[in-house]
């Protein structure tokens, strides 16, 4: 908000050189610049709201990355866990082929693939 214009006229006449404002005229003059800071302090309290609360939802995006970084690990982990497990049970499946013969096998698949 620009100041009126009695302020105006103190502050410049004052500044250079001229005849001292009275005190009256600087009480005036004071009493605009507290009224021009009230709303400067209501914005400065409103900005400081809005960081809070982007702090906040930074917070919370921080620990939703974290959750999500944790269930990728996760997820790898069974993944290789299971082809672990999975490469074991195709070579029991190998040697119970090779030991009883493709014969002894086709029971346990069709039985295998009746369950699925």
């Amino acid at each position: 908000a620009a100041p009126s214009a009695p302020a105006v006229r103190v502050s410049r006449a004052s500044s250079e050189g001229g005849p001292r404002a009275s005190a009256q005229d600087l009480q005036a003059e004071l009493e605009l610049l507290r009224g021009q800071m009230a709303p400067l302090r209501d914005t400065v309290r409103s900005l400081m709201d809005e960081n809070a609360r982007l702090a906040a939802d930074a917070r919370e995006a921080r620990r939703a990355a974290a959750a999500a970084e944790q269930a990728r690990v996760d997820a790898a982990s069974f993944q290789r866990e299971f082809s672990a497990k999975f490469a074991g049970l195709r070579r029991v499946m190998a040697a119970f082929r090779r030991l009883y013969g493709q014969a002894a096998w086709d029971p346990v698949a069709e039985a295998y693939d009746a369950e699925r």
